[in-house]
């Protein structure tokens, strides 16, 4: 990584002790096990944005790891530093009982998953019990027959591909089912636009997110009148070839969608006050304050 600092993960071809892959992450590695393909490691990573994951935050005590590419795997449980020097996970064992695998993690930690916890835990190969995040919704309509359902993905600790149902005005069958890739630093917008609609109508709608075998609650229900005419300014915002358009007109969410059509979604900080009048351009549109 630069100044002489390797905290992270390395793979050597044991023949000759070439170097198949090291990561670059950067907090210290205290712990390793290999089961089944993958390389399980308990450290105190807090930055691995050099390999193109998280950027310096908070620790994160638990990563895996494919034994063939450093590229981190969407399992994300997590310890804290806890007592002592304190780095949270200091040894690693698997063991097999009635069918079931165990990963045992011991070491400083006093909490696992936010809960208390201390000294020792386990995680088993099944069942999942894990839920997705609720998705955070969000609507806009700027031309005459058209609905933009908006979203950001969510959070699993243990998936990375969830599965997305869009439901409209209070129906329990889902109108638009899709898929995204998401983990806790990167949770991309999706989109999907509704064309079933008529200007003037107002309609709701829900999303959840589901791993397969759990699904989330239902997101608060979002509503949006469909535009009557196409607004100008919006308008040339996006014929001008705009990269990014956040439009502060989410209502309640911490989700700022782009409507530009790139996705470059953003997050709303410290409780801005929503949907200000009167906006920066005439029109139905907001500003946010």
């Amino acid at each position: 990584t630069g100044g002489g600092v390797f905290d992270g993960r390395i793979a050597l071809d044991l023949d000759d002790f070439d170097q198949r892959w090291r990561d670059t992450c950067l907090g210290a590695t205290q712990a390793v096990l290999v089961h089944s393909g993958v390389l399980y490691s308990g450290s105190h990573a807090h930055d691995c944005a050099s390999m193109g994951a998280f950027p310096d935050q908070q620790r994160k005590h638990l990563l895996a790891q494919s034994v063939d590419d450093p590229k981190l795997l969407p399992w994300f449980p997590d310890t804290n530093d806890g007592i002592g020097e304190p780095v949270g996970p200091r040894v690693m064992a698997q063991a097999s009982s009635g069918g079931s695998h165990y990963l045992w993690v011991g070491g400083e930690f006093t909490t696992v998953n936010s809960r208390p916890q201390q000294g020792l835990t386990r995680f088993a190969d099944g069942p999942d019990t894990g839920t997705p995040w609720v998705p955070n919704v969000s609507l806009s309509t700027l031309t005459p027959g058209r609905i933009d359902v908006n979203w950001q993905t969510s959070f699993d600790t243990d998936d990375g591909e969830l599965t997305y149902r869009i439901y409209k005005d209070g129906s329990n069958t889902p109108v638009h089912t899709t898929t995204g890739y998401s983990v806790f630093w990167d949770r991309p917008q999706l989109t999907w636009t509704d064309t079933d609609v008529e200007p003037g109508a107002t309609h709701s709608y829900r999303i959840t997110a589901s791993d397969g075998t759990n699904t989330s609650a239902k997101s608060p229900a979002q509503s949006a009148t469909v535009a009557d005419a196409t607004e100008a300014y919006p308008a040339r915002v996006r014929s001008d070839g705009a990269s990014l358009y956040w439009r502060y007109d989410e209502g309640a969410s911490t989700f700022a969608h782009d409507s530009s059509g790139n996705l470059n979604n953003g997050f709303l900080r410290n409780g801005p006050a929503y949907r200000q009048t009167p906006a920066a351009v005439a029109g139905p549109s907001t500003a946010i304050g």
